[in-house]
């Protein structure tokens, strides 16, 4: 069997140099390992409030429009048409903040068919505007139940 001996202690100080290269690796790691949980928990806490600021925004727009569908006209007036275009608006504002929080946490807080059926009530409301001063009851009545309805979906 070979054994490695070293003339004038040149091996012990040799030794001494690789343990602390390894000792400064180890040390760094440990550094880098600790960076990237900070980082991935600082991530899952911005993630969180994000989330919960789309949310805050989304179930804003939706009160807001509640609240407009409810003070509208039972007939088609001259401000009606505005009125729909303002409820539009939130509406639009929720599906956009539904996209960010698809695009930022991979997670969809409202499927795209409720905002198929919105923009369908909006439009039968527009077309109902369009006539002379017809009733608009109806068509009110089922654009407030389908943002009542979501609405009691995202409280859950």
């Amino acid at each position: 069997m070979y054994r490695y001996t070293s003339n004038m202690g040149l091996g012990n100080s040799r030794e001494k140099q690789i343990r602390k290269v390894l000792l400064g690796t180890i040390a760094v790691l440990l550094v880098v390992i600790l960076v990237l949980v900070i980082v991935l928990i600082r991530t899952g806490h911005t993630g969180n409030s994000i989330r919960s600021e789309v949310m805050a925004r989304i179930t804003s727009d939706l009160s807001s429009a509640i609240t407009m569908v409810n003070r509208m006209d039972r007939t088609a007036t001259s401000k009606t048409l505005g009125d729909v275009g303002r409820i539009r608006q939130y509406i639009y504002s929720m599906e956009q903040m539904n996209k960010l929080c698809i695009t930022v946490e991979n997670e969809r807080l409202i499927s795209d068919n409720v905002f198929t059926a919105l923009y369908s009530d909006l439009d039968n409301f527009e077309s109902l505007t369009q006539g002379a001063k017809s009733s608009t009851m109806d068509a009110q009545a089922l654009l407030l139940t389908h943002l009542t309805n979501l609405q009691t979906l995202l409280s859950q």
